[in-house]
């Protein structure tokens, strides 16, 4: 599975991969994950919209992103 990062202000939108999950179980981080982290370390000064999905397209809210991937190990390059 694949999840993605679109970040969105009033003129344009662009789509990061967040991570991939591979057939072990195991998410290898991609450029999305530095988004993200600061997306929750600065949440109250974020100033445009954003929305993770997954490549069903599936819409996946931010704590219940977090609650998923706890239970999976995250490589990170």
């Amino acid at each position: 599975m694949i999840y993605y990062l679109i970040l969105k202000d009033k003129l344009t939108q662009k789509t990061i991969t967040i991570c991939k999950q591979t057939l072990g179980g195991t998410l290898l981080a991609e450029e999305g994950w530095d988004y993200l982290q600061t997306i929750i370390q600065n949440h109250e000064n974020i100033n445009f919209n954003f929305e993770i999905i997954d490549e069903k397209n599936k819409i996946w809210d931010l704590d219940k992103f977090l609650d998923m991937i706890k239970k999976y190990k995250i490589i990170i390059n």
